[in-house]
């Protein structure tokens, strides 16, 4: 499991640096997809492990999706 949560603690990382960056809306859909992914792998039985792993990419979503969504209003703000 360790890729996986790499990969999306590298996702959120450049969300939260760049959060009007012209792929966000992909990079969400990536995080978003991620946790449905780790739900779905083949386990002998649901450890507490795994909902944790599903939890933490969860919430890492809906912080990288609040960083975008304050970036956009601040850009609007300022261009206002």
């Amino acid at each position: 499991m360790f890729y996986p949560l790499s990969a999306c603690l590298m996702i959120f990382g450049n969300l939260i640096l760049s959060p009007l960056d012209s792929r966000t809306a992909e990079d969400l859909t990536l995080l978003d997809s991620t946790a449905s992914l780790i739900r779905g792998l083949p386990t002998n039985s649901r450890s507490v492990h795994m909902k944790r792993l599903v939890d933490l990419v969860t919430e890492l979503s809906g912080l990288a999706k609040l960083a975008v969504s304050e970036a956009r209003i601040d850009q609007l703000l300022f261009l206002t």
